[in-house]
């Protein structure tokens, strides 16, 4: 069996369904894209398979490409990742979701995570003792833009002070009404709530804040419900929509 050139070789080491095993990958160990195979759910993943190539995997990877450590498919366990300690990165580490998230798992390994990529992780079995724990590590940004954490009003009363509140008007996980965004009046980045599709969008919804939108956003995730619309509002936005083509 011949392996043809680098597209064909990523292709190859990419498949899922091949006869992988220590022996056929050893067959080919000079020829194989090991980026590609260290991302490839499709292998019988162990400790023994790791350790038999532990200096041929792409450990790291580069930005938006997978690697061993964005694996999803490895059979985690804080052995597996205590026994490579050293070779991971922490931060795609910290991004994965496919890891078995604990508390105690958080603990055991607290000075090596990387927070940034812990706090956007959908994944953590969140919880307010959980947000509570480490409010002091979490990254602001990453934390608010989150859309796995139980979010409650409850829980935006209590980091009001903490939030990114840039982050968190794109987040379309929060349980959004007239009720919190009233609260939060004058902390929301309008331009970036203007955005948002989780929002109870509506005709009323819309003239409450009418003064705050940024229109040319709202146009393109809110239909308004055309045929529907009141000649008032027709009249409004147009009146408001007529600047933004005029310049």
């Amino acid at each position: 069996m011949e392996l043809g050139g680098v597209r064909s070789l990523k292709s190859l080491s990419s498949n899922v369904v091949l006869p992988w095993g220590i022996d056929f990958i050893d067959l080919y160990v000079n020829r194989w894209s090991w980026r590609a195979l260290s991302s490839n759910e499709g292998l019988p993943w162990s400790i023994g398979l790791i350790e038999h190539f532990e200096g041929l995997w792409d450990w790291r990877g580069v930005e938006c490409l997978g690697s061993l450590s964005t694996n999803k498919a490895l059979p985690w366990s804080i052995d597996l990742i205590e026994h490579f300690v050293d070779r991971w990165d922490w931060r795609s580490l910290s991004s994965n979701e496919g890891l078995p998230w604990s508390v105690g798992l958080i603990e055991h390994f607290e000075d090596r995570w990387d927070w940034w990529g812990l706090s956007s992780n959908n994944g953590l079995p969140w919880s307010m003792d959980l947000v509570e724990r480490y409010k002091d590590q979490w990254d602001s940004r990453g934390l608010s833009s989150n859309n796995g954490l139980p979010w409650s009003m409850d829980l935006v009363e209590l980091y009001k002070d903490r939030w990114d509140w840039w982050s968190l008007s794109r987040n379309n996980g929060l349980p959004w009404s007239m009720d919190l965004i009233e609260l939060y009046e004058d902390r929301w980045d309008w331009p970036s709530l203007s955005t948002n599709k989780g929002l109870p969008w509506s005709h009323h919804f819309y003239a409450r804040f009418a003064d705050k939108w940024d229109i040319d956003s709202v146009i393109s995730i809110y239909d308004g419900g055309v045929c529907k619309l009141s000649r008032e509002l027709v009249s409004r936005l147009i009146t408001e929509i007529e600047p933004i083509f005029a310049t």
